[in-house]
């Protein structure tokens, strides 16, 4: 006996093999058995018609092996327990079990998988099926018994003014990173290639060669961060020093027209135009640098010392500042100091805390010096009757500011009530300034089991948002903040597997005689969306209209999720 057959005997030993069946015989090691065969392997079982094999390997017929959330139907197939590697024909995969018992919409089609093992299954010579009919041919696949080897995700394919759209990525797993990519197509543009890299560095970037523009265009997004002690331990008896760690934000696009010509694939997967930020902190000196997207006015790079002490409820900090501030091609340097200070007091029940900061700024020789100092003070109270609770905290705020000497105090509460599966909350602070002028605010959150509503209003900003979950279920707001008023609505039902939903974004315009009288002016965008969903797999169609588009965007979108 080899090495390798001696370890997979005692692997195959210490493997815990349950066999049960109608009719089960064994003979010089061997065993056979029918009917209602049922094998408990590890966390793993296997019904069959029938099976035959050794404690070390078994030979199936008219099986279902449910691993995991994973079902696979197979016509023969033989598994070496130890290791659940083997060969298996005519196999149906199912990569998850709906909750009602039910085959899912998209499965797996195939003349032979091999190996199968705890971790992945490799497809030769199938098809990915939806409703049983193969739709996507396969010849080669190893699928997701385990996310972290390599699978293909479903393909997406699109429509709209561009043309048609489609992409088909890869993914893989390696260490403590994800990487994500593959071919993606535009009809207006052409083909181009896309990766991205997901784990303690994030980073994205496409490439490609513009049919339009006859030239090769590409973008990469990347953000990271580490965190360590680079300089030595710091003096946590003191409280000071703040840690060591470095992160950043990059968008790096080839050509400044990149993202509005590849909208459609580029920004609306969230990234930013060309904004790149950088920092790093050893203790209690950092670094930061910003570059922005269009030239506007802001700062550019910044060096700050900031050492903390601190005990108990009590902490000050002195800093010093300096770098360049403006747009990027008219840079000024500036410096800065000052100190920042808190300290927060319980007496009994009242509970009170204060933050102030002074600094001083030098400008193109201009020097200006400047102070705030908020101030809070509570005193939490509840009662309780039967299953419902409420609790609230009377109080008042304070803030004070060197510029003008301005201020403004008042009352200020908090209350939150419970019952049963609901929930409340209110905030109100009601600030009088030293001219006199009130500036209240106040936030409202009611959340239950199928309704949520939450509300914030102030002088300058009010929203509304109201949200509802169920087989029907959406959500209705509304903002006003400056000079902008917007309205927007979405709604969803689900009746059975069969899914639907739309939604629009409107904006407002006040009559100038009444301001609240709001009247729609334009829509900014509305969609559709229909479906089947069971749970376990999804096939959305979507269609997408905008103003600034003559033909609507549709999509359609196969969703396996595990």
């Amino acid at each position: 006996m080899t090495g390798a057959e001696a370890a997979e005997v005692a692997a195959a030993s210490a493997t815990v093999l349950e066999l049960r069946a109608d009719r089960l015989e064994w003979s010089a090691g061997r065993f056979s058995a029918e009917g209602n065969v049922r094998i408990q392997l590890g966390g793993d079982t296997i019904v069959a018609e029938r099976a035959a094999g050794t404690a070390q390997q078994v030979e199936l017929e008219g099986a279902t092996w449910f691993h995991g959330g994973a079902t696979i139907r197979f016509e023969r197939g033989t598994i070496r327990v130890a290791t659940r590697e083997g060969e298996v024909e005519s196999v149906r995969l199912e990569p998850c079990r709906c909750a009602d018992g039910e085959p899912p919409m998209l499965s797996f089609r195939a003349a032979r998988v091999a190996p199968i093992d705890a971790e992945v299954a490799v497809i030769r010579g199938g098809a990915i099926e939806v409703f049983r009919v193969p739709l996507v041919p396969v010849p080669y696949w190893p699928v997701l018994l385990d996310p972290r080897r390599f699978r293909l995700l479903l393909p997406e394919l699109g429509y709209g003014e561009p043309g048609v759209s489609a992409r088909w990525h890869g993914r893989a797993g390696l260490g403590d990173y994800w990487f994500e990519g593959g071919p993606a197509f535009r009809q207006d543009r052409g083909l181009r290639g896309e990766l991205g890299v997901e784990g303690p560095v994030k980073a994205q970037g496409e490439l490609g060669y513009d049919g339009i523009d006859g030239r090769a265009r590409g973008a990469i997004a990347s953000e990271g961060g580490f965190a360590g002690d680079w300089t030595g331990r710091a003096d946590r008896a003191s409280g000071t020093g703040l840690g060591d760690r470095a992160g950043w934000e990059a968008t790096v696009l080839g050509d400044a027209a990149y993202a509005e010509d590849y909208a459609l694939a580029y920004v609306d997967r969230g990234v930013a135009y060309r904004e790149s930020r950088a920092v790093a902190q050893a203790r209690a000196l950092r670094v930061e640098g910003w570059v922005p997207d269009d030239g506007s006015r802001g700062t550019l790079a910044t060096a700050r010392f900031r050492p903390e002490w601190a005990r108990g409820g009590e902490a000050v900090a002195p800093w010093v500042e300096g770098g360049l501030a403006g747009a990027v091609d008219d840079a000024v340097p500036f410096g800065a100091a000052g100190i920042d200070a808190r300290a927060s007091y319980t007496w009994g029940l009242v509970h009170a805390e204060a933050v102030a900061t002074g600094s001083t700024r030098w400008t193109e020789g201009e020097l200006a010096a400047e102070g705030v100092a908020l101030a809070r003070a509570e005193l939490p109270m509840w009662a309780e009757f039967g299953q419902r609770r409420l609790l609230f905290w009377p109080g008042a705020v304070a803030r004070l500011e060197s510029e003008g000497l301005a201020y403004a105090a008042g009352p200020a509460l908090r209350a939150q009530a419970v019952a049963g599966n609901t929930v409340a909350g209110l905030a109100v602070a009601a600030p009088v300034d030293n001219a006199g002028a009130l500036a209240p605010e106040l936030s409202l959150d009611l959340a239950g089991e199928r309704l949520s509503l939450r509300g914030d209003a102030a002088l300058d900003r009010q929203s509304v948002e109201l949200r509802g979950s169920g087989d029907l279920g959406g959500g209705v707001g509304f903002l006003h903040a400056g000079e902008a008023w917007l309205g927007w609505g979405d709604v969803y039902v689900k009746a059975g597997r069969l899914v639907a939903g739309a939604g629009f974004t409107l904006d407002l315009a006040a009559e100038e005689a009444d301001p609240w009288a709001l009247a729609p002016v334009a829509v900014e965008g509305a969609s559709l969306r229909l479906g089947y969903d069971d749970g376990c797999s999804a096939a959305i169609l979507s269609s997408a209209i905008s103003p600034d588009r003559a033909l609507p965007d549709v999509g359609l979108q196969l969703v396996l999720r595990r």
